[in-house]
């Protein structure tokens, strides 16, 4: 671990204010912030690159810090760090680390948890957050959605992504029929007339679940390929749930 002290006109720290996730997609980057999250990223297997923080974090945590060899670590005040992000920043710390690596899609096993349109970050995080918490380990999301690498979505699964296999689709419908012809089952989520109550949902092994948009649902070409729709019974009058909502509960009937 290499420490240094900065300022304001060290040009190395503008990456940690990057939020644009083309950009540290571009470069193979993602950035991590908030104490739990961060040390969770130190407790991973992933490469961490450097980070920037307060001398208190830096003192709180110099034992994880230290098994890092090739870690750089930027201290600097509060009120400078603030500076540097470009927000308040209220718990002191940020990190860089390398992308990580996409699991290829025919090396996943067990069950697959299926992102389809699910544009906000806070949802994609909530959602994958959930899955950690139910044991579901392994996601696919659409390339040109949001990933489960963008700085929010990173922060609101509190570090459950560490945990995570996920794989970005460039062909969604494609990817999901290779998983059929492994014998997985298909279950997409919406609010169709054939859909079947979750709550009287019969299981089968190994299972794919899709969660389409909170918008517009799944997309048709999905859709069509499922072997089993399901719903949410609800009250009349309520247009839908939250995305992230919604999974949760069908996730919990799934795997609960």
């Amino acid at each position: 671990m290499k420490s240094i002290r900065v300022d304001l006109s060290d040009p190395a720290l503008e990456v940690f204010a990057e939020r644009r996730d083309r950009i540290l997609k571009s470069r193979k980057q993602i950035v991590v912030d908030s104490p739990k999250v961060v040390t969770k990223l130190l407790e991973s297997e992933h490469t961490v690159e450097s980070i920037l923080a307060t001398e208190g974090f830096i003192e709180d945590h110099s034992s994880l810090l230290a098994q890092r060899k090739n870690l750089t670590v930027y201290q600097a005040d509060r009120p400078v760090m603030e500076s540097i992000v470009g927000h308040q920043l209220h718990h002191g710390v940020i990190a860089l680390a390398q992308r990580p690596a996409d699991k290829p899609l025919l090396n996943m096993t067990g069950s697959v948890l299926v992102l389809n349109g699910v544009n906000k970050s806070e949802n994609v995080g909530t959602i994958i957050r959930t899955a950690d918490a139910l044991g579901i380990t392994n996601v696919i999301v659409e390339d040109a959605a949001v990933s489960p690498y963008s700085r929010r979505s990173i922060r609101v699964s509190m570090g459950s992504i560490f945990r995570m296999n996920v794989y970005h689709s460039q062909n969604l419908r494609d990817d999901l029929l290779l998983l059929k012809e492994r014998e997985y089952s298909l279950v997409g989520t919406g609010l169709y007339a054939e859909c079947q109550a979750v709550g009287e949902v019969r299981w089968h092994d190994p299972t794919v679940l899709v969660i389409g948009s909170e918008g517009f649902g799944m997309a048709e070409e999905v859709k069509e390929i499922c072997d089993l729709l399901i719903r949410i019974p609800i009250r009349q009058g309520v247009d839908s749930l939250n995305a992230a909502v919604a999974a949760g509960i069908c996730m919990y009937a799934w795997k609960g």
